[in-house]
């Protein structure tokens, strides 16, 4: 079946709880809460899907391979691209360009699951 085939439902025009949440009053996200977004990122985003999120942010392929080649632990090169990513982009980071990521990987189910659970942890606001 063609993936435009009107009978099939339509992820874009899913009304999902994470496209009604915006983050706090818009306000910059201190390291603690970014902490817990990429420990939610973590948990959601496999390991095979991990650096091609970071590439969709913009991050270099030779940022990403450097880092791997300082940080054998998984685990630790993870969050090493996620704070460069930070790093690089300052102020204009945001997990609303995380969300629109990981709807270009489309990865909405993933999405979701950040989503609600930076939202139990009172980082985003319905």
């Amino acid at each position: 079946m063609d993936p435009t085939d009107k009978e099939q439902p339509s992820l874009g025009a899913c009304s999902c709880v994470s496209d009604r949440l915006k983050f706090r009053s818009d306000k910059i996200l201190t390291d603690e809460e970014w902490l817990e977004c990429y420990n939610c990122l973590k948990e959601h985003v496999t390991p095979n899907r991990w650096k091609e999120m970071m590439r969709h942010l913009g991050l270099r392929e030779v940022d990403i391979e450097s880092i791997f080649l300082d940080h054998v632990n998984f685990q630790e090169a993870r969050y090493q691209m996620f704070l460069l990513w930070r790093i690089q982009n300052g102020q204009s980071a945001s997990m609303s360009k995380v969300f629109h990521v990981l709807d270009k990987m489309e990865l909405r189910g993933c999405k979701e699951n950040v989503a609600n659970d930076l939202t139990f942890n009172g980082i985003l606001v319905a």
